[in-house]
Formats: structure tokens, C-alpha cells, sequence
């Protein structure tokens, strides 16, 4: 297979030791805290010996210099990558365990798939030495990747690691880089100017990636007291690095260059967003997978519609499923579902839902659209005269939050709302319901009919839907609180 990155490696004719004392840090980072600001807190004092922070020089002779064009590791004839490695033993079963949840996306959402070693000649050796580092690419017999268990057992550190391993150097060395960020090279330590050296790299045809899992955060390797090294282009403010794994572009790299020849997709960095089945592309295995991850301490809300899988029994031929987590040994939302069918809304209760399509009878003929959202809390209410109230309610709501509930009626009946109070801080200096605020929707969908938008201190008048369901959107912004809002709704005819 052709290397995704020409590597054009520069040794200096020595090995990092793993015989240093393993460094203790805590494995919880500050939430702000990308993957790579991880690696670097774990790498000072060995950071000097690592090629661009984290990446080990394969052996070699002083000053040698190693071009690789036939690094990656070998698929099998269905295309499957199968990359062994094998643990040191001084790492706990507990640790090997979050080490491989952390391993377990790559084969979920590429061709990727790391196994245990049996008696493999090339495999990687996990080692907690001294920091988080790797080498470039496949490079035969035994090759090390260090996550000290002291602090890079975190799944962006984990993950980053692997992808250098398995053929990757980070976002920003890529060769068209300087049409994206501008390099601020007076506010680099100039010992860490050569980490920001642009390689000769193979792109693949996919844009450049702020997201990736593999880009330096934007004050990287900087003078203490200076100001960024990395500057987005043309827009500053645009994030770049994070710390929760692959991105999407992420994915779509690996898959690009392994060409795993599967549907796979993760959606990520997202406020709302959709998807259908129109125009998807089904691999041998006539299966598509989606994983959708909000921030951190947020949940997904999703719903559904024009659903229609070939019919079999018990769905066990053809069949949309969903598991309220990142991978298959989460508990499902949604068990096999297949026909002609109405999928309630579903609402995740951590940050990631994995959705599974596979349709084995005439995969063109299974169709669905989703629209998904990203929102703080939310809840169902199926049972007749009771209250929704804002989160906290009596007390002040939360800054910067969205909630999203739905009411349920039975078939056949419609939803009354009446407000019993409203105390939403009212945006000054406009007329118009743009800070805190609540949205009535009349049916299933967000995109749906409005029946009110309301925001500040009067009482909206009452009023009913036309249809069984009604959703109300919460969203506050962070310009303060006030107790929120109660309303009173009960089933009508």
C-alpha cells in the first residue's frame, strides 16, 4: 500500500530511554486540555529527544536520514487491517481495558483492527515508559508506543499516538499547511523550532482538518509569556486540537488511505445537523455505521423519519439499531427495527450514539432521515396533567444551556399548554427573543410548525396543539438568569 505521508525522518543516532522513573500525573486533564497539550505535559524533559513533540527516530545511523514510501500495515484480502500489539506487564488489566476501549473505535469506524499478538513478526509493543510517543508508520519487528499509565491513558492521547503509528504526522506539518494557520515563528522556543517543519505529505484529497486529533493546540512549544505559535487562517478564532479522539476527517483519513471500502462516518463539533440514507454507499458488508459525538457533558437528541428497512422476522435480516454509547457494548436505545415504522424521538445519556444500518435484502431499498441536535438535558413526558419546568426550576437556570423535552399524548388526543410562570432574562436594547428564550413546537419534529417564541416576564397565552406531540426548546446564553419557567399541560380531544 502507498504511505499516506512520505516520511522523511531525521535521526540523531539515538533511543529514548525506558528506564526513566515513570512519571505520576493524574489521568483526569482540565477540560480545556487538547490531547496534544497532554502529550507535551507528559513528554517535558524527553520532549528534546522526540521529532515534532511525540515522535520516536527509528533506529538509524547518526545523522542518517530514512525516507519511507511502504509504511502502513497490511490488509488482508477483505480488506481488513489487522495491527498486533502486546502489553508490558506492568500495566493492570484495568489499564489494559481503557487502553483498548480507546482501541475499540478504530475498528468500529475503519478497516482498522487491533488484535492481541500471537506470534506476529511486526507488532506494536504498549510501554509505559518515560511519556507519550510513537514512531512513524509500520517499521517492522517489534515497534514501541509509550502511554504512561501516569497520564496518557486519556482516549484523545491514546488515539494520537496510534494514528502516528499507523502511518500519520500531525495536522499542521502537512505540505499545503500555510494556506490554513499562519506559524508565529518569534513566539516559538527556538529549541522546538524543527517541530514545526512542513513534510512532504500525501493528503488524499481531504481538506485540511482545525479538528483532527493530530493538530498542535495554538500555543504549542511557545516562549513562556508570549503569545500563540499558531494562528488559524482566515478565521483566528476557529478552534483547532481537542482531546476527545478522531475527527471526523480523521476517520475519513484513515479509511482514505487504508482504502477500507465500508460506510462509515463520525459527526462531530455539530450544534444540530442531519443525515439520510440518500446517496450512502454500502461496502461488501452491506452495513453503515454512524457515531455522533457531542461536546463533553452534553447529550444527543434525535429524530426520525421516513423510516422503511425491509421487512424480515424478528428484523434480523435487514435493521436500524442504536446503543446509547460510542461502541456496540453500550446499551442499545433503539433494538432491531425494520419496515415500515414511527421511531420515537430518543435523547442519549452521555455525549455519544452509535447507530448501526444493516440491510442485507436489497440495500438500496432501506431508507431513514434523522436530524440530530446537541442539548444539555431534556426529558419525555407521556403521562397526563403534570409540568415542565426550566432546569433548577424554582432556583436561577444555568448559563449557556439548551434543554429540549417533548410531551407525549396518546394517539388521536392534542397537548394544552398554560403557563404558570415565566421569568426569562430579556435581551436589552432589542425587541426581539435572541438571549434566553423557550420555542413551542407543534408535532414530532424541531422543524416543525412554531407555535411561540417567548422570552422576559409575561405570561404567554394558552394554547393547543393540532398534533399528539408538542417539543419545547430552552436556550440560555451567558448574560445571566432568572427562576425560568412552569407550565401546566394535560391531553385533550
Amino acid at each position: 500500500m502507498e504511505l499516506t505521508k512520505v516520511l522523511v525522518l531525521v535521526a540523531a543516532g539515538w533511543a529514548i530511554s525506558q528506564t526513566l522513573p515513570v512519571q505520576v500525573l493524574n489521568n483526569t486533564p482540565n477540560e480545556n486540555e487538547t490531547a496534544f497539550e497532554r502529550i507535551l505535559t507528559m513528554n517535558k524533559g524527553i520532549a528534546g529527544q522526540l521529532l515534532e513533540g511525540d515522535i520516536a527516530p527509528r533506529p538509524a545511523p547518526s545523522r542518517g536520514v530514512i525516507v519511507c514510501s511502504n509504511c502502513l500495515w497490511n490488509a488482508l484480502e477483505n480488506g481488513t487491517v489487522l495491527v498486533p500489539y502486546e502489553f508490558e506487564d506492568t500495566f493492570t488489566e484495568k489499564e489494559k481495558n481503557g487502553i483498548k476501549y480507546c482501541l475499540k473505535e478504530f475498528e468500529i469506524l475503519t478497516c482498522v483492527k487491533f488484535v492481541e499478538r500471537k506470534t506476529e513478526r511486526d507488532y506494536v509493543g504498549i510501554k509505559s515508559a518515560s511519556g507519550c510517543w510513537s514512531n512513524i508508520g509500520r517499521i517492522g519487528g517489534e515497534q514501541s508506543v509509550s502511554l504512561n499509565k501516569g497520564g496518557c491513558l486519556i482516549i484523545g492521547a491514546v488515539q494520537h499516538e496510534m494514528m502516528h503509528a499507523l502511518g500519520f504526522y500531525h495536522e499542521q506539518s502537512r505540505s499545503d499547511r500555510d494556506n490554513y494557520v499562519d506559524i508565529i515563528w518569534q513566539n516559538i522556543n527556538p529549541d522546538f523550532t524543527g517541530n514545526f517543519n512542513v513534510e512532504r505529505t500525501h493528503n488524499l484529497g481531504l481538506p485540511y482538518d482545525y479538528g483532527s486529533v493530530m493538530h498542535y493546540p495554538r500555543n504549542a512549544f511557545r516562549i513562556k509569556g508570549s503569545g500563540n505559535t499558531i494562528i488559524p487562517k482566515p478565521n483566528p478564532n476557529v478552534a483547532i486540537g481537542q482531546r476527545n479522539g478522531m475527527s471526523s476527517l480523521d476517520v475519513k483519513k484513515l479509511n482514505t488511505a487504508y482504502k477500507c471500502n465500508i460506510c462509515r462516518t463520525k459527526l462531530t463539533q455539530f450544534d444540530s445537523g442531519s443525515f439520510s440514507t440518500d446517496n450512502i454507499i454500502f461496502g461488501p458488508d452491506n452495513t453503515c455505521v454512524w457515531l455522533i459525538q457531542a461536546q463533553s457533558y452534553r447529550k444527543v437528541y434525535l429524530e426520525f423519519s421516513d423510516v422503511n428497512i425491509p421487512q424480515s422476522a424478528g428484523c434480523s435480516v435487514s435493521y436500524l439499531k442504536m446503543y446509547d454509547g460510542e461502541n456496540r457494548d453500550a446499551s442499545p436505545m433503539l433494538q432491531q427495527a425494520c419496515g415500515f415504522t414511527n421511531i420515537p424521538t430518543k435523547l442519549s445519556s452521555g455525549n455519544n450514539v452509535l447507530m448501526e444500518l444493516v440491510s442485507n435484502q436489497k440495500p438500496s431499498k432501506s431508507k431513514f432521515k434523522v436530524i440530530y441536535k446537541e442539548v444539555d438535558v431534556g426529558s419525555s413526558f407521556t403521562t397526563d396533567d403534570s409540568f415542565v419546568m426550566s432546569p433548577y426550576f424554582p432556583n436561577q437556570y444555568l448559563s449557556n444551556i439548551d434543554a429540549i423535552n417533548t410531551i407525549i399524548a396518546p394517539s388521536g388526543k392534542k397537548v394544552s399548554l398554560e403557563f404558570d410562570t415565566m421569568e426569562l432574562v430579556y435581551c436589552k436594547f432589542t425587541c426581539s427573543c435572541i438571549c434566553d428564550y423557550i420555542t413551542i413546537i407543534d408535532g414530532p419534529s424541531i422543524s416543525g410548525r412554531v407555535m411561540g417564541k417567548f422570552c422576559g416576564f409575561a405570561l404567554p397565552r394558552p394554547m393547543v396543539s393540532t398534533q399528539n406531540i408538542v417539543i419545547i426548546l430552552f436556550h440560555t446564553d451567558s448574560k445571566g438568569a432568572a427562576s425560568g419557567f412552569k407550565v401546566k399541560y394535560h391531553f385533550v380531544n
